[in-house]
C-alpha cells in the first residue's frame, strides 16, 4: 500500500518567497497549496487539512497571527503544525512568539532551505 503524501499550506504574500517555499516543498514530495493572504486560507484551511501551516507572521488584511488566533479558537487545525515564517531576528522574541501562540517552529527570512527541511521533518516526525 502507497504511503499517502504530506500536505503543506503556505501562507505568504510575498509571491517570490511563497513559489520558492512550495518548489522546496514539493521537491521534498510534499503536496503544496499556497495562498497569498490569510483570508484565502482560512476558507480552505478546514478542507485541506494540512500537516503542516507554513504562516507568515506580518501579511496585509489577516496577518499571520490573527489567522493563528481565529483557526485556534475554531479548533480547525488539531494536528495541523505550524511553521511561522519571521523576519524577527531576536530568538527570545520568536521564542515568546511560539509559546504565545501554539506553534511549533519557526523560520527566519531570508531563510536556508535545508533549515526548511530540516524544521518540517522534525516536526512531522512528531506524530
Amino acid at each position: 500500500m502507497a504511503k499517502k503524501k504530506k500536505n503543506i499550506m503556505i501562507v505568504d504574500d510575498d509571491d517570490d518567497l511563497r513559489n520558492e517555499l512550495s518548489e522546496i516543498m514539493r521537491e521534498e514530495n510534499y503536496e503544496v497549496e499556497a495562498f497569498s493572504d490569510g483570508r484565502e486560507a482560512l476558507a480552505k484551511i478546514t478542507e485541506l487539512h494540512p500537516h503542516v501551516l507554513l504562516l507568515d507572521i506580518r501579511m496585509p488584511k489577516i496577518n499571520g497571527i490573527q489567522m493563528l488566533d481565529r483557526l485556534r479558537s475554531r479548533n480547525a487545525i488539531d494536528g495541523t503544525k505550524v511553521i511561522l515564517i519571521t523576519g524577527f531576528y531576536d530568538q527570545q522574541k520568536c521564542k515568546r512568539i511560539l509559546q504565545i501562540y501554539d506553534a511549533d517552529s519557526y523560520l527566519l527570512k531570508p531563510f536556508d532551505p535545508e533549515d526548511l527541511i530540516k524544521r518540517v521533518e522534525t516536526i512531522t516526525k512528531e506524530n
